[in-house]
């Protein structure tokens, strides 16, 4: 998944990013990757929100930032979610 967030087409990565709250809930119980919670927690910024006109991967960050906590526990939430709220 982090080859496809790192892709040089925009509708890869568009794609990449709008889906991957739920791949990381996916993963729930195994090993999920610090790679993947930092690009998840990098949606918001400028540079990656601007790959939509409309704040699609914005809306995918807020929408499954509680399923992405349910995966990595509540113990992560600080350390490694608080930036993406």
């Amino acid at each position: 998944m982090v080859t496809f967030l790192k892709d040089t087409n925009k509708w890869v990565k568009t794609s990449a990013y709008s889906n991957l709250g739920h791949f990381i809930h996916c993963l729930k119980g195994g090993k999920i990757s610090d790679n993947l919670l930092t690009e998840f927690c990098r949606m918001p910024d400028n540079d990656i929100n601007t790959l939509t006109k409309n704040n699609d991967i914005i809306y995918s960050c807020a929408y499954n930032l509680p399923a992405v906590l349910d995966a990595i526990g509540k113990d992560s939430w600080e350390s490694k979610l608080w930036k993406a709220y």
